[in-house]
């Protein structure tokens, strides 16, 4: 697998490459989505091919910490972010991220189920999160959280504009407890989406 669709990063790099699988990081998954889709030269300059079957993944917001990954497996590929015709630039990244939570202690569900110990660097993205801890990384612009509940919808749709006019990244969550639950309005519970 290509790190970058025909060699071609900047075509390369889009939301549709996101595709979550099994392990709970849409927190994380839907912040690439929004950076893949308003600074997709962010997500090349964050990759660099060490040409050895290892990249080096270097997050806008860790710049001191370079973090070095093996290239997917197959297995890998099948179980965590799906392996799509744009490469497997996004798989990367999730394995990279995955990586940095394990090294920096941050706990994921998966710590907490008896018998169950992260396997991979890819397990240490899994088990849920705040979207901001992964736009903070991704980013080196920050990023900011609202509750919706506290705004109006006019509200929320300027500050929506607002962060998509000055390129910045935008996600947003829905409320619950589990994401196998269904709100009224048919979407999961407890999921984060990219807006774009």
């Amino acid at each position: 697998y290509a790190l970058f669709a025909d060699g071609d990063a900047i075509k390369s790099i889009s939301p549709e490459a996101i595709k979550q699988r099994s392990i709970g990081d849409c927190y994380f998954e839907a912040s690439l989505a929004s950076l893949a889709k308003e600074r997709p030269q962010d997500i090349e300059k964050m990759i660099k091919d060490n040409n050895d079957g290892s990249y080096t993944v270097t997050f806008p917001g860790a710049p001191n910490e370079p973090i070095v990954v093996k290239a997917p497996t197959e297995a890998e590929l099948g179980v965590y972010n799906a392996a799509s015709e744009y490469g497997i630039w996004a798989n990367v990244i999730e394995k990279a991220f995955g990586q940095y939570r394990q090294t920096h202690g941050l706990s994921s569900l998966i710590d907490w189920i008896p018998g169950r110990q992260e396997r991979t660097p890819t397990d240490g993205a899994g088990g849920g999160g705040m979207a901001i801890e992964a736009m903070n990384l991704l980013s080196a612009k920050g990023s900011d959280m609202s509750f919706c509940f506290l705004n109006s919808e006019d509200e929320i749709a300027a500050e929506i504009k607002e962060a998509l006019i000055d390129s910045r990244m935008v996600t947003c969550g829905t409320p619950g407890a589990a994401d196998k639950e269904r709100l009224a309005n048919g979407y999961p519970a407890d999921h984060v989406y990219s807006v774009v």
